[in-house]
């Protein structure tokens, strides 16, 4: 499910963060998640059913369509088989995707962005000026968390475009892309409303943190 960020997409995202950081009083954090859970459970219960509806149905249908030829003998390793095979299709991330309701997805992503939000300690900047740039690849989601030093100056309806233009990166597997053109976004919003001041401290890594 996870897939690798390369040290040059790692360099530019850094670069990128402490070019605006020049430019602004705002902390600017990326967290990439390649999922914010496993959702194993999902493929475990579409498998299950599937194969129990096979199992159950099976012995009719085959009497009925080919009750001559028909492999009766092999019923009973048809479940086991066809919940292995599905278990093993559904739990590819482009399936698995489908099968686990969007309501879920995003309530999974949104809780793992609040984590991130206190781990990464934006909450303690000196201004009260962290921002979290987050992304959860799997779930193809997307959100920006401000401390409360820039949510009085930067109202979360005006960051929409961003995270639409974000998503639809993330989306199409473009996390630099999508990551630089964010980063350069939210610097030119931040440097209008927050500019640097003569002291103007880095308090937080400039570095992609990657999650496991």
């Amino acid at each position: 499910m996870k897939r690798l960020v390369d040290e040059d997409t790692r360099s530019a995202i850094a670069t990128a963060i402490a070019g605006i950081e020049q430019q602004t009083r705002a902390e600017v954090v990326a967290v990439l998640a390649p999922a914010s859970a496993t959702y194993g459970e999902y493929a475990l219960l579409w498998s299950a059913s599937i194969a129990l509806l096979s199992t159950t149905l099976a012995p009719y249908t085959m009497s009925f369509v080919a009750p001559s030829i028909a492999p009766m003998h092999l019923l009973p390793l048809l479940g086991p088989t066809l919940f292995v095979v599905l278990m093993l299709v559904f739990r590819q991330p482009v399936i698995l995707r489908r099968l686990v309701p969007r309501q879920v997805l995003q309530r999974h992503a949104a809780a793992m962005a609040r984590v991130q939000f206190l781990t990464q300690q934006l909450h303690h900047t000196r201004e009260e000026t962290g921002l979290l740039l987050f992304v959860s690849e799997f779930e193809h989601y997307v959100e920006f968390i401000a401390d409360r030093g820039i949510a009085q100056h930067v109202p979360n309806h005006e960051w929409q475009a961003l995270v639409v233009a974000f998503t639809q990166h993330v989306t199409r597997n473009e996390i630099r892309e999508g990551f630089i053109e964010t980063i350069t976004g939210c610097g030119k919003l931040l440097a209008q409303r927050l500019p640097a001041s003569a002291n103007n401290p880095n308090e937080l890594p400039n570095r992609l943190i990657v999650l496991p």
